[in-house]
C-alpha cells in the first residue's frame, strides 16, 4: 500500500495526523501546525482551570450559605424560649 493510500485510509477511518495535514508543506509548516496544536493545548488547560475555580468558589459560598442558615435556625430554636422565659 503506497503513503498515499494509507493517508487516505487514516483520513477515511478519522485519524488524521499532523504530518497527513501538512504533507507536501515542507517541515516549517509541520513545526508550525505542532507548535499551534500545543499553544491551543496550553489555551484549553488555562480556561479549563478558570473554570474550575470559579466551580469551587460556587462550592464554598453554597457550603457557607447552609452552615449560616442552620446555624440561625439553631439560634433562633435555642436563644429564643430563654429570651421568652427571662421576659416573663
Amino acid at each position: 500500500m503506497s503513503s498515499r493510500a494509507r493517508n487516505t485510509a487514516r483520513a477515511a477511518s478519522g485519524h488524521i495526523t499532523s504530518r497527513t495535514l501538512a504533507q507536501g508543506l515542507g517541515r516549517r509548516k509541520v513545526d508550525m501546525i505542532t507548535i499551534s496544536l500545543l499553544i491551543g493545548c496550553v489555551i484549553h488547560g488555562d480556561v479549563l482551570s478558570t473554570e474550575l475555580q470559579q466551580a469551587t468558589y460556587l462550592v464554598i459560598a453554597i457550603i457557607l450559605l447552609k452552615v449560616v442558615s442552620t446555624l440561625s435556625l439553631w439560634a433562633e430554636n435555642r436563644i429564643t424560649p430563654a429570651l421568652n422565659r427571662l421576659r416573663s
